[in-house]
């Protein structure tokens, strides 16, 4: 999309969010491990310029997807925009031999071209490879979204279409805009509450060890060689993992951040490890709807007995969850460097999240709406393992940076993963290592 530099509607300081990402667009300049695409199969009738009109009907209700950053002195600032004109490149792809492949072909590349937060954040585009089949990707910055931002834009996107089709749809208008976050946000570092926070994660991370993932030393360079590899557990065997996490009282996310801790010891021994982790950060219901990047890392510590049942590690990981949860406002990269690095690694070296299930398969009027994540999408993280449900399955997707960690240790990695699965579903009051 282009830039609207002529027409400012709101300004404001960047959030402290922004600000690292930011610094860290700057330091890697060619590196697109930054977008945040949501890439999507539809199957069925699409009316394209419904679409596209939905598009910008999303892009004016949400005014971080309109919202460009530059740097004024020494603060950097964020600008909002007045809505641009709808935009949506159309690329048709029926002339190839092979339209699917054609279309996986081009998605790797758009999701591996850098978008510049100096100009608008969204980048969409929709290749047709059949009468009746489309891939849409929307291409945007992590300045303006993280997950949960995602799981607002498609709700929203499907929403707008209905009524662009001509459907009696009501738009559900955030309370908040991304702006108003971050006036609010600045209140909360004046608190007592984010002093309250500062000392929770001052405690949780004393003795901390930020090595469990055998990363080689950071090199001089920016440069990054980063891939990605998968495993999927079959649906079966994810309604089982589903009935152990409800069997426990506890959820999905939980029991896969304990297979991680449990994989992770049996390949190397370490009982206290620590992984870091993007929450959410919506405790208040007024942010619920409001799209841009709040997400925070915080950082999470495994069990530290070794002779545990898989199921007293769930239960202990699910306490500690609920204890993040509370201080999830307090982000990762305002602690003090004292508790946030440890022998030279830092404790956002390795990632463990989950996406959120509201992305994974939906409909839109007649059209069939698949998330798609393909192994072109890069991470910021060294290691990062990201855990989804497609259709019916679990998937486990783990990027990591080729220059700091071997191959076959990522392989070793997923294969033990897979056999600590078949272990708990046979029984999960067994040794968990």
């Amino acid at each position: 999309m282009p830039t609207t530099k002529n027409n400012p509607f709101r300004e404001a300081p960047a959030s402290v969010g922004q600000r690292l990402l930011w610094l860290l667009d700057r330091y890697r300049a060619r590196d697109a491990a930054l977008n945040c695409p949501i890439i999507c199969r539809m199957d069925g009738p699409l009316e394209i310029a419904r679409l596209r009109q939905a598009i910008g009907g999303l892009v004016a209700g949400h005014e971080a997807l309109r919202t460009t950053l530059e740097r004024r002195g020494r603060q950097l600032w964020q600008t909002v925009h007045m809505p641009p004109d709808p935009q949506l490149n159309v690329i048709d792809l029926l002339g190839e031999h092979n339209p699917d492949e054609a279309a996986l072909c081009a998605v790797r590349e758009e999701v591996r071209r850098r978008i510049d937060p100096a100009g608008l954040p969204v980048r969409a585009t929709l290749w047709r490879t059949g009468n009746l089949r489309h891939v849409l990707c929307l291409n945007v910055h992590h300045l303006a979204t993280d997950a949960w931002s995602g799981s607002i834009q498609m709700r929203d996107l499907k929403l707008l279409y209905e009524r662009e089709i001509g459907g009696n749809v009501p738009f559900p208008t955030p309370p908040l805009q991304y702006v108003d976050f971050t006036i609010r946000q600045e209140e909360y570092f004046r608190s007592e509450a984010f002093e309250r926070d500062l000392r929770y994660w001052r405690g949780r991370m004393a003795g901390a060890e930020f090595d469990s993932i055998p990363l080689a030393p950071q090199g001089g360079s920016s440069d990054r060689n980063t891939t990605a590899s998968r495993i999927s557990i079959n649906a079966y065997k994810t309604d089982l993992l589903k009935l152990l996490a409800r069997s426990c009282k506890t959820t999905l996310f939980s029991l896969m951040l304990s297979l991680y801790f449990t994989t992770v010891y049996r390949m190397t021994g370490k009982t206290n490890q620590a992984v870091a982790s993007l929450f959410a950060n919506r405790t208040r219901p007024d942010i619920q709807d409001t799209v841009g990047f709040i997400a925070n890392l915080v950082v999470l510590r495994s069990p530290t007995r070794t002779a545990a049942s898989f199921r007293s590690i769930l239960q202990s990981v699910q306490g500690d969850l609920r204890e993040a949860f509370v201080h999830q406002a307090c982000p990762l990269h305002l602690l003090p460097a004292e508790i946030t690095v440890r022998s030279g690694r830092r404790a956002d070296e390795a990632v463990f999240q989950m996406l959120p299930n509201e992305l994974n398969r939906s409909r839109m009027r007649d059209v069939d709406i698949t998330l798609v994540v393909p192994e072109a999408i890069e991470s910021r993280f060294d290691f990062e393992v990201t855990a989804l449900l497609e259709r019916d399955e679990l998937a486990l997707v783990v990027f990591w940076n080729r220059n700091r960690l071997a191959a076959h240790w990522v392989s070793d990695f997923l294969r033990e993963f897979t056999s600590g699965v078949d272990a708990i579903l046979r029984d999960p009051d067994r040794p968990a290592a």
